[in-house]
């Protein structure tokens, strides 16, 4: 068995001999805990090759020869050569590895041509299971007409069933707020918490408050406009209505959550109403130019 160095200049020389980068013919011999993998010898014998990541081991295999150890690790860098090239002239309509597997062929036989027969080996045990596929969507829709406009009908339906979901908080904040105001009993709660944070967009105002009924002490803590956020303070009191029905039930009077939901769900309506009508609106030329 060869040292570890010699592999890896081995290995180099037949990145290089593809056409590949400094970068990709490294080769790690200690783990890299990002989803890479590195080489180590086996205890037996041979070589492992070890994918770990976030201090997991996802995969272990033997090679028991330098050979076959480095035969994975050239047809691997020949498969990441192979997909760049076909990212970059890929056919429209037709099944991306065929472009691919021609390319990881003629990449691998310009080492070695036993490379080549084993890795043709390889892909066509892959075929046998899985057949190249070419026909593009426009032909499919072509020969079953239905099945585009089924497609269609399924994305709109989602589209619509995430805008339903989307628009629940909405319709609750305006039930509540309806509901408080017109039965509501007004009563000043006391300031408990009053703080930001900090998401990707804005800055969010929370208010925590506390208040009695018959006895009963209820704590709420809720997200606030920012005038109220920055108007009140732990020990102020803060006038609020609550549900005599169900005293929990309470809003800040003048936090109207309804109004800042309503920018947010619009600004949701106006993508999901751009989604469906691009989609739809690319279906039906795709349709035009068949006909």
């Amino acid at each position: 068995m060869a040292s570890f160095d010699t592999i890896a200049r081995q290995h180099r020389a037949n990145v290089l001999a593809m056409g590949g980068s400094e970068e990709l013919a490294q080769i790690n011999r200690a783990p890299q805990h990002d989803g890479n993998s590195h080489v180590e010898p086996a205890r037996d014998g041979g070589w492992m090759l070890i994918v770990t990541d976030r201090g997991q081991k996802y995969e272990r295999t033997h090679y028991a020869s330098d050979g076959d150890l480095l035969y994975r690790l050239g047809s691997g860098a020949a498969f990441r050569l192979a997909c760049d090239h076909e990212l970059a002239n890929r056919v429209e309509g037709q099944d991306s590895r065929r472009l691919l597997f021609t390319r990881q062929l003629d990449l691998v036989g310009r080492v070695s041509g036993e490379w080549r027969e084993r890795l043709a080996a390889e892909i066509g045990a892959i075929l046998a299971s899985t057949p190249y596929s070419d026909e593009p969507v426009e032909v499919l829709n072509a020969k079953h007409p239905a099945l585009g406009w089924l497609v269609v009908s399924a994305v709109v339906g989602g589209l619509l069933l995430v805008w339903a979901l989307a628009h629940l908080p909405l319709w609750f904040a305006y039930d509540m707020e309806r509901d408080l105001a017109a039965r509501g009993l007004p009563l000043e709660a006391q300031v408990t918490d009053s703080s930001t944070s900090r998401p990707k967009i804005g800055t969010t105002y929370h208010l925590g408050y506390s208040y009695q009924v018959d006895g009963k002490l209820y704590d709420t803590r809720v997200v606030v406009s920012e005038a109220i956020g920055k108007g009140y303070s732990p020990g102020q009191t803060v006038p609020i209505r609550y549900d005599p029905a169900l005293p929990e039930r309470s809003l800040v009077v003048g936090n109207d959550r309804f109004e800042r939901l309503l920018m947010i769900i619009g600004a949701i309506d106006a993508l999901l109403a751009f989604l469906i009508l691009g989609g739809l609106w690319r279906h039906i030329r795709g349709r035009t130019r068949q006909n």
